[in-house]
């Protein structure tokens, strides 16, 4: 289809879409990701001829079903690999980064997932300089990403919203941070790098999935709130016909002048007849961002013209969530484009002229999510989203609340922010102190273990091809060695392109990308919903653990993959030219497997050194605020333990050992590094992974930690040869009759039911004290909803990258559902649409701890994909709360826990942003001390178990004064390529 073709379909369709208005569709909702995973994989599991897959980021070692331990056969590598085995033609389009500024490597995606089986193809795209001639006459694209997330099965069933398939986003309602269990390590959720932080560390080297340096037993995860979608009828060919022209215009740009072997052929529209058979009584839009970079197309913004004209037409209420909120008023003189902030001026402006009642509210993200205090030198980039955040908010000039008061309009009666937070404990106490005495072990070396058995050695992936041919494994090799040959070249222009730039790219975690990542429901048996929807239907059920050991080996004996240095002839390839183009890479950056080696072993030791500075905050974490530090530890320590020196590690002795084995610790370039010389001389395995000695029995033969590290090399990957026996030794230390009452999250007392006041633990008030965390529970959703009528959710944010239409590439889909149903607007009798309501109540309901927590051994119907529909309560009390969005009794209801919540995080936690902070002296002053380890409590003197009694879900102010006296956008900061990355 030629371009003036496709702008005379623009002009005759609503909002400038590429697509129509479809009737007839059916819709349902997923409210964060433990359900759309969920019902991925029933929707891929029952695939029965294709799989497209368009993601920013994915990670094939994803768990769709959660715990990892009961749902073997539910990782995403596996699934689709089983798949393909079974003939589906599974297609995948992920964003190709700059590899300099982000770590998703898309480049390990693609071969890890292409090294499973021949049916499944991987393109990554865009390519930073495909001409390859330098800049002059060069298509350069540097800024952009591909962001749309939208899964596609049998051209009949799609889904999109605003989550990846990647680590991070598994998430229930509860959004628990913490994820420790001593007395069992397999209940763990988040295994490896799926535990993750983004305002501590952002991801690294996710190409060594089980590996994590985010110590579980230290730190509080990031939890994770989005919102997606399932979509059946006419309006799924839409959605087809964006993948397949994606598919085509990257195989036009990059592979059709190559011999590939068929794997990325060009992929022909289908008959739609049996797509537009109407299902439900849904009338459906998509809308893009597509430009020529990114398409092949003209430029395409319908997701701004939808959202700037649904806002104008809207009567009574909006409601908003989004990972950010950057936008213009529409006045001369500031950077930002889009116009969805002059559209909001322009509504609210007309209910004050007509003196109606109209109120929108918007939840957005507390801190953009990179790593970083806020003021470090490498947080700028943090500190300019935020600046223009506040700028489009309330501040500058030129934003939204200024423009309404140059009108007269007090826009604090219509407009509403909010952002969300959670808290937890992490089960860091004596039990777990007890084990690792007990066990001689680390928790954090069982819980590393126990990720290797979910996702490392035994898993299908690590890029060594499929079952017994070995044609595919050569294949898969040399299509990574050929991608390793041009990232070269790519960096180089990279370099050059920095260097045409007068002040070359900012620094820190934010790097190039805004979207830098900061960047899982039953498995335990029982009948499935489905089977009364579909008699063909037989339910999904996770392999039983008895039987794991016999699948692995028949796995691992299948595709030949040994232990014997034959097998991994390749790795040192693969593992070193991670993160690197699709072509070939030069003869020259060939690595010799010594030289390799070498470098992985400074890799490791570096690692592990690095872990040792992660240690339990123990007694220093308790210190009252103003008391001096050596008075409280001597005097905490004699009051615990008396003369013993049990805790004291400079004198510790070795048990079992007359002659006094000590552990000493000496002063190096990463703090304390551990160095333990025991009674018979020799090493001990914990060498730079303890600071507590092992108890090995007489017939164990004690390994040192360079003795593993070397068989590591030599085996080609950085694991355990035996993890589960690893994970089984720390186990059995385990001795106690009964059941363990001690729960590893505690996050569900913010729910229905929850009473946090009778949660048990073992060990004294101060010890429980010290491991109370808390987070901002990160809004990554892409939604607006419009007086309960109207839906438009997909994967663009609120600012001028996702916006414009020549930036980031995004989808959206708006839904109106015409199955009205009797609700309430503004105190009066109101017709609002099912699909609609619905979820916003859900969602409020969520926020203000309105919901009962949920099993993860319970199946539901909202965890179903379609045609299973949408269960919502509506006799209860907790919905008589949310129904009316205009009434005075929600909005002091919604008020006050918000306000009650906020209080209650900034008293015992000290978090920020936070109302009374206006300047840095303000934010030193706040902060009791930077020494105490980030979301643990900060103020001990306070009641803290029976204060985070009053928070009532995850509701929390958005403080629009904080650091209003500090320049957050930096003169000299901000130039064209700043505005372009950040806005």
């Amino acid at each position: 289809m030629d371009d003036e073709i496709r702008e005379e379909i623009k002009a005759q369709t609503r909002f400038g879409s590429f697509a129509s208005t479809r009737e007839g569709n059916c819709v349902k909702w997923f409210v964060d990701a433990k359900d759309y995973f969920y019902a991925a994989s029933v929707a891929i599991e029952e695939a029965q001829e294709s799989i497209y897959i368009l993601d920013w980021w994915l990670s094939p070692e994803l768990y769709l079903r959660r715990p990892p331990s009961q749902s073997y056969k539910w990782r995403l590598d596996r699934l689709l690999k089983q798949k393909a085995e079974q003939g589906i033609k599974i297609k995948v389009i992920v964003y190709k980064e700059v590899t300099q500024a982000l770590t998703l490597s898309s480049a390990y995606t693609k071969h890890a997932l292409e090294a499973l089986h021949p049916n499944i193809a991987v393109m990554r795209h865009p390519d930073h300089n495909p001409l390859g001639e330098g800049l002059p006459g060069a298509e350069v694209t540097l800024y952009w990403a591909h962001h749309e997330k939208l899964l596609l099965i049998d051209n009949r069933t799609a889904f999109i919203g605003g989550l990846d398939l990647s680590f991070g986003r598994w998430d229930t309602r509860s959004h628990s941070l913490a994820d420790v269990y001593p007395d069992d390590v397999a209940k763990e959720i988040w295994p490896g790098q799926d535990y993750n932080n983004a305002r501590i560390m952002d991801f690294e080297k996710v190409d060594h999935w089980e590996q994590n340096q985010l110590e579980k037993k230290v730190f509080a995860r990031m939890p994770w709130h989005d919102v997606h979608q399932c979509v059946q009828g006419p309006v799924v060919a839409d959605l087809n016909r964006h993948f397949i022209e994606r598919w085509n215009f990257i195989y036009n740009e990059k592979y059709k002048e190559k011999n590939d072997g068929g794997r990325y052929s060009m992929l022909n529209f289908m008959d739609t007849a049996t797509i537009r058979q109407e299902l439900g009584r849904m009338r459906c839009q998509i809308v893009r961002s597509a430009s020529d970079w990114s398409h092949g197309i003209e430029k395409e913004y319908s997701i701004q013209n939808a959202y700037c004209e649904l806002i104008r037409k809207a009567h009574h209420f909006i409601y908003i969530e989004n990972q950010f909120f950057i936008t213009s008023t529409g006045e001369e003189g500031t950077p930002v484009k889009n116009q969805i902030g002059a559209a909001i001026v322009e509504r609210v402006a007309r209910a004050a002229r007509e003196g109606t009642r109209f109120r929108i509210i918007i939840c957005v993200p507390c801190i953009p999510g990179f790593a970083g205090d806020l003021q470090a030198e490498g947080s700028k980039g943090t500190r300019t989203i935020l600046g223009y955040q506040y700028n489009s908010i309330c501040r500058g000039g030129r934003s939204i609340f200024e423009a309404l008061q140059n009108l007269g309009i007090n826009a604090n009666q219509y407009i509403f922010f909010h952002n969300l937070r959670s808290y937890d404990r992490i089960n860091a106490g004596d039990q777990l102190l007890q084990m690792e005495r007990d066990s001689g072990m680390r928790y954090t070396q069982a819980q590393m273990a126990f990720a290797q058995e979910m996702m490392g050695e035994q898993g299908v992936t690590m890029g060594r091809g499929f079952k017994n041919e070995s044609k595919g494994r050569v294949e898969s090799q040399q299509q990574f060695n050929r991608s390793n040959r041009r990232e070269n070249v790519d960096s180089e222009r990279l370099r050059n392109f920095e260097n045409c730039q007068q002040s070359g790219y900012p620094q820190g975690s934010s790097g190039v990308s805004a979207y830098s990542n900061t960047g899982i429901p039953s498995q335990y048996g029982g009948s499935s919903i489905r089977e009364a929807v579909k008699d063909s239907y037989e339910s999904p059920r996770p392999c039983p653990e008895q039987d794991r050991e016999t699948r692995t080996a028949d796995m691992v004996d299948n595709r030949r993959i040994t232990r014997g240095e034959s097998s991994y002839e390749g790795d040192s390839q693969i593992r070193s030219g991670y993160g690197r183009d699709e072509t070939s890479w030069a003869e020259n950056t060939y690595q010799p497997r010594q030289q390799y080696e070498s470098q992985i072993s400074g890799e490791m030791d570096r690692e592990y050194q690095g872990e040792l500075r992660s240690y339990d905050p123990g007694p220093r974490a308790r210190i009252p605020y103003g008391e001096d530090e050596e008075n409280y530890l001597s005097r905490n320590r004699a009051e615990k333990y008396g003369d013993s020196q049990e805790y004291d590690y400079d004198n510790m002795l070795t048990p079992g050992c007359d002659n006094g084995g000590r552990l000493q610790r000496n002063e190096g370039p990463y703090g304390y590094q551990a160095s333990y010389q025991s009674c018979s001389g020799a090493q001990p395995s914990y060498q730079r992974d303890d600071v507590r000695p092992q108890v090995l029995s007489s017939q164990q033969q004690p390994e040192t930690w360079s003795d593993q590290q070397t068989r590591f090399h030599e085996k080609g990957f950085r694991s355990y040869d035996d993890p589960a026996g690893i994970r089984k030794r720390y186990q059995q230390a385990w001795r106690r009759d009964g059941e363990n009452n001690v729960r590893g999250t505690i996050a569900d007392n913010a729910l229905v039911g929850g009473d946090i006041r009778s949660e048990a633990w073992e060990g004294d008030r101060a010890s429980e004290t010290a491991n109370f965390v808390t987070e901002e529970l990160y809004i990554h959703s892409k939604l607006m909803i419009i007086d309960d009528r109207i839906v438009i959710c997909g994967s663009a944010n609120i600012n001028d990258r996702s916006q414009v239409g020549n930036h980031d590439s995004e989808i959206a889909m708006i839904v109106e559902d015409q199955d009205y149903f009797e609700s309430r607007m503004d105190g009066q009798s109101y017709q609002a649409s099912r699909y609609a309501a619905t979820l916003r109540r859900q969602i409020f309901r969520e926020h203000l701890g309105l919901l009962p927590p949920a099993d993860l051994a319970e199946i539901t119907e909202n965890m179903e994909p379609l045609p299973v529909q949408n269960i919502y309560n509506f006799d209860s009390k907790e919905d008589g709360i949310v129904i009316d969005p205009l009434s005075d009794n929600f909005l002091n209801f919604w008020s006050q826990t918000s306000r009650r919540n906020t209080q209650v995080f900034s008293e015992i936690f000290r978090c920020v942003p936070a109302a009374s902070v206006e300047s840095w002296d303000d934010y030193d002053k706040f902060i009791f001390s930077k020494d105490i380890k980030t979301g643990h409590t900060a103020n001990i003197s306070v009641d803290v178990k029976n204060k985070l009694g009053d928070v009532r879900g995850h509701l929390v102010d958005m403080p629009l004064n904080f650091l209003a006296k500090v320049k957050l956008v930096e003169e000299g900061l901000v130039d064209f390529a700043t505005e372009e990355i950040y806005l």
